[in-house]
This record gives C-alpha cells, sequence and structure tokens, in this order.
C-alpha cells in the first residue's frame, strides 16, 4: 500500500527516473530490513516532495507553464527551470542541464518540435516522471499533449486540466 502511495506521488515506473535513484537505492536497500523499506521510501517521497513544491503548487506550475507555451517557448533550460523553480532546490545546475539533455533524448520524435509542445511534454516529465504518459493518472494530459492543438489551445487545455485537478 505504502509504494503504491509513492508510486501515485512519484510517477509511473518512478524507480526508472534518473533524479530519483539514488532515493530508491537507499531506501530500498536489501541492507535494511524488508519491513522498514517502504518506510524509507514514504521519507524519500516527502522530502523529494516538498523541497520540489516548497512555496509552489501545480495551479502555479500550470499558470507558469501555459505562459510559456502561450509565448512560444521551447524547451531550454532557463525555461524548464522558470516553469518549475523547485527544480533548482533538488538538482544541482549541472545535474539540471544533464536530466534536460537525457529528457530531451528521450522525449518522442513527434514531440520533439523544439517548440511550445515539446516544452508541455518536457515540464510534465519534470513534474510528473519521465513516463507521464504511460501513467494512468494522466490519460487527458497525454492526450492533450499528443493532439497538436496550436500553442495558446494546448496552454489553455492544459491550464484547465490542472485547475480541475487541483479541484
Amino acid at each position: 500500500m505504502r509504494l503504491s502511495h509513492v508510486a501515485a506521488a512519484l510517477g509511473h515506473r518512478f524507480w526508472q527516473d534518473p533524479r530519483l535513484r539514488s532515493r530508491v537505492s537507499a531506501a530500498m536497500a536489501t541492507g535494511r530490513p524488508a519491513d522498514r523499506r517502504a518506510g524509507a521510501m514514504i521519507r524519500e517521497t516527502k522530502a523529494w516532495l516538498r523541497a520540489l513544491w516548497l512555496d509552489d503548487d501545480l495551479c502555479g506550475f500550470a499558470d507558469r507553464l501555459a505562459n510559456g507555451m502561450d509565448g512560444g517557448e521551447g524547451p531550454r533550460t532557463s525555461t524548464l527551470l522558470r516553469v518549475l523553480p523547485g527544480h533548482r532546490r533538488v538538482l544541482s545546475a549541472a545535474e539540471n542541464d544533464q536530466l534536460f539533455d537525457w529528457l530531451d533524448r528521450v522525449t518522442p520524435a513527434p514531440f520533439r518540435d523544439g517548440g511550445p509542445r515539446h516544452l508541455a511534454y518536457m515540464a510534465c516529465a519534470l513534474v510528473h516522471g519521465p513516463q507521464w504518459p504511460s501513467d494512468p493518472q494522466y490519460p487527458r494530459l497525454a492526450a492533450a499533449v499528443a493532439s497538436g492543438a496550436e500553442p495558446a489551445r494546448l496552454a489553455a487545455d492544459i491550464r484547465r486540466i490542472y485547475l480541475e485537478a487541483d479541484g
């Protein structure tokens, strides 16, 4: 049950996310008693999310992402860090650069247009994990980004999805 909560919070196949490998390895280490591993993973998850989302929320993220998309921005490092400023707290500048390069390489070809849709794909990967399009929690978001809608429409759709999710 605890690991289900972790997966819901960190995303589909969270253990494959390069940002989380050291946290997962530490929590799930074979030297740790088996009955303590899930609790350790919960603590690692809470620490990660607190750092990432300190003084922020999904609505703020959605607004910054939509503004970047409306402005025609692509997935540059400066743009991604403006959209999700908490990422500066969890990774160093060099680690962020490596992560963004890796995310760019694993982004499927239809989304690698260098523009707003590319930005949306990569920003969602930072929030929901790199496997987010396959995550059963985000079918509407995946459909919106895959739709090929014009940037302003895509930005409005994404903003609406996050606002509805926030309640």
